[in-house]
This record gives C-alpha cells, structure tokens and sequence, in this order.
C-alpha cells in the first residue's frame, strides 16, 4: 500500500512538475520572433500567441541607416550581399498621424504615406517610431524607425497560420492551409533569442524578439 502511495505521490510531482515546465515554456514562447538569418532579401517572422496559434510571415526585408537634413531624409542601404552602397534622398513632412515621405522622381514623384502606430514613447516631433502603409502587393508594409539612425522595412509576401502545441521541449506546428501537414520542431528560449530545431532533419534557425508585427 505504501508503495502504491509513493508512486502516485511521485507520479503526481512528475505530472504537476510537467505542467508547469509546459507553461513556463509556453510563457518564454509567447511573443513576435524574427529570424536572424536573411536568405535572398528575405526573413521569416514568428508570432506565437498565448491562445495556441500561431502565424508566420515570409517577408521582403531592406534595412537602411538614415540622416535627416531639413527636410530631407538621407537613406543609406545595408546589404552583406553586394559591395554597392546605395544612397537616396527624399522629403518628408508630419500630419497628424502619418509620416509622408516624397522621392522624387522625373514627372512622376513617388509618395508613401505611413501611418503612425502609438506606443511608447509616441511623439509626432520626431520620426523615430513604427510605420505602416498599404503596399502595392496588396499587403500592409511596415517600417520602424529607430532613434539611432536605423530605418528598417518589412513587408509580408507569404502568411500561414495554424495551431500549435507544447510537449516537454518539442512545439508542432499544424497549419490551418495544409491540415495534413505539421512540423515538429525543438525549441530553446534564452533571454531574447529562440533556437528551433527541425527534430526530423536536426535543420537549426534561431531567432530574436522583436517588438512588431506587421499583420494585415
């Protein structure tokens, strides 16, 4: 009898030692995760929701550093891919609620306007803050630009979304688009960094937190 009451006392510290791994795992998931590798101008986007879903993004990405001059904004592209350094200037102004930037262009300027998205820290007299703004692909692009001179550009050109679950260190993705087709993934959180790996090909990506999503 006492045996039969030792292992159900420690079935139970096994089972609620389980569930609180689980949900101290799924706590450290939670949140929007951008890839730190980028493959042809692209990079993939992460959000894992507390409600088990999830969405991913496929997006053409372009990072500049910029200057501003008057009115003017100074861009200069960043690429580890080509030995071109591409530099552009166009002009800005502020409404209310949008950041609308004008690059000139003969007979034709070329004009965005984004719209401001408040958070902390929102203040309509400077520029440094986040973007979004219809692009022509028909996707909501987004733009965040940083106190310190960085501009970076997204803009989703494949969505999937789906449902997840959490066994132990393992997360499986079911994708809502495919309901025959799941990946099973490892995963470790450390600080702001997530480390996924394929548990079929051993494949490692890792990925850094971010505080955005451009979603439709």
């Amino acid at each position: 009898m006492k045996i039969k009451i030792a292992l159900l006392f420690t079935l139970t510290v096994y089972l609620t030692f389980l569930s609180f791994a689980q949900k101290k795992g799924m706590i450290s998931l939670i949140g929007d995760w951008e890839s730190e590798s980028i493959e042809d101008s692209h990079l993939t986007i992460i959000k894992i929701n507390p409600d088990s879903t999830f969405l991913i993004q496929k997006d053409l990405t372009a990072d500049y550093l910029y200057r501003l001059s008057g009115n003017r904004i100074i861009r200069t592209l960043l690429t580890k891919h080509s030995e071109k350094t591409v530099i552009d200037t166009a002009y800005y102004k502020f409404t209310k609620n949008s950041l609308i930037i004008t690059f000139p262009k003969k007979g034709n300027d070329k004009i965005i306007e984004m719209v401001r998205l408040k958070g902390k820290g929102h203040s309509v007299k400077s520029i440094a803050g986040n973007y979004t703004w219809k692009y022509p692909n028909g996707h909501t692009a987004f733009s965040k630009f940083t106190r310190d001179g960085k501009w970076l550009f997204r803009v989703p050109e494949q969505i999937i979304n789906g449902k997840y679950t959490l066994y132990e260190d393992k997360i499986t993705f079911y994708y809502s688009n495919k309901q025959a087709d799941y990946e099973k993934r490892m995963y470790f959180v450390k600080s702001n960094q997530l480390l996924l790996r394929d548990a079929r090909t051993g494949l490692q990506s890792y990925y850094k937190k971010v505080d955005y999503f451009p979603e439709e």
